[in-house]
């Protein structure tokens, strides 16, 4: 009876569009204006923060990292400490998830 309800109830309840929007005495109608609207708000709100970037840094380390990535041999002992995972460990990492709990992250749940 509970689902006959809730169809009833889904075709009879009024529909309401998202009401109009009103920016800078303007007001907007449309789904797009409104997207628009939204856009260039967000836009205007959120700028990266240019004194936490330094370029000389960031040159760097892309300069190193490149230059070990290409010179680094996979089949060497120098190389690095991360190796690929296997078929099995990922099956295995899948199978032993918690079921409907939150994802913790990676590292707390891997078992070496």
């Amino acid at each position: 009876m509970s689902e006959v309800w809730k169809i009833t109830k889904f075709f009879t309840k009024p529909y309401s569009d998202i009401p109009p929007i009103q920016h800078n005495g303007t007001t907007y109608n449309s789904p797009e204006e409104k997207a628009t609207i939204f856009a260039e708000v967000l836009e205007n709100s959120f700028h990266p923060h240019g004194d936490l970037y330094d370029r000389q840094i960031h040159d760097r380390i892309t300069q190193d990292t490149t230059t070990y990535l290409q010179n680094v041999d996979i089949n060497n002992n120098d190389a690095p400490l991360i190796r690929p995972a296997s078929v099995h460990e990922i099956k295995w990492q899948i199978r032993h998830l918690p079921n409907k709990k939150p994802l913790a992250p990676m590292a707390y749940r891997l078992k070496y």
